[in-house]
């Protein structure tokens, strides 16, 4: 690339924005292949790489099978058309995690999940791809081993500007969404069909404020979309607008709204 051509890039990065002209970082490139055993490693591989000067980690066409990943600071993950991210049936695949944020009735609690964040900044979850959590394998199922540990489909934790945008999700062992303690969360776009499991819900909003739900088709077997409060800083300043709402759980509310709310 010649000194002018490189000139005219960098003028229209900054006159378009850095979104435009971020590094995309290629799954496949990492080592991930559609259909193997375990991708976690290598997924997370280009998650690490993207957050060191901020990325767009690509997923593309294919199913490919993974235990838990974290997603970190100024990453966007985007799943292309056709792609999947399926959750590996193998507990082993999915570590303990601990909830920093501090309830009223627990100083941390743990839990499993398939993709999840903690203390990030600027995080995105993109696309017109899937997320399967593969719940409906007898190896998550509550029914028969209540006690069984079932992993959320993403868990999001004392983070700060979250866009989940377009993308499918589905079959998750435990809920679909949950955040915590979240500020500036935008979900917009997605649609969740959630029955694999007992207690499936769609979006649960735990002490988030400024959160933004709008254009959603949501299905849960439990609380298709859920607002409550653990601790003290309640949930504050959401907007729901132009979401389909379903579930089948009997006796309850399709929009949940827990009796310890703190607004």
């Amino acid at each position: 690339m010649n000194l002018f051509v490189k000139i005219i890039f960098l003028f229209s990065c900054l006159i378009s924005g850095t979104s435009v002209c971020a590094q995309q970082y290629l799954i496949t490139d990492y080592g991930a292949r559609a259909g193997s055993a375990d991708n976690a490693t290598s997924i997370q591989k280009a998650i690490d790489k993207a957050t060191i000067e901020g990325g767009t980690v690509i997923v593309p066409a294919g199913i490919f099978i993974t235990g838990t990943i974290q997603l970190k600071s100024n990453v966007t993950l985007q799943l292309n058309k056709n792609a999947v991210l399926k959750g590996i049936a193998n507990k082993a695949a999915y570590p303990s995690i601990r909830i920093a944020y501090q309830a009223h009735s627990t100083t941390g609690q743990t839990g499993y999940a398939l993709i999840f964040a903690s203390k990030a900044q600027n995080i995105s979850i993109i696309g017109e791809g899937t997320i399967d959590g593969n719940g409906e394998d007898p190896i998550f199922d509550s029914k028969s081993n209540p006690n069984t540990m079932r992993p959320y489909g993403l868990l999001i934790e004392s983070c700060r500007n979250i866009t989940i945008s377009g993308i499918k999700m589905q079959h998750s062992a435990m809920w679909m969404q949950r955040y915590v303690n979240c500020d500036f969360l935008k979900i917009t776009g997605v649609t969740v069909f959630n029955h694999a499991n007992w207690n499936n819900d769609g979006v649960d909003i735990d002490d988030c404020h400024n959160v933004v739900i709008s254009d959603c088709i949501i299905d849960a077997d439990d609380d298709a979309l859920c607002f409550k409060s653990e601790g003290d800083r309640g949930v504050k300043n959401v907007v729901v607008t132009n979401c389909i709402l379903a579930m089948l759980a009997p006796l309850n509310l399709v929009l949940a709204v827990r009796e310890d709310l703190n607004l």
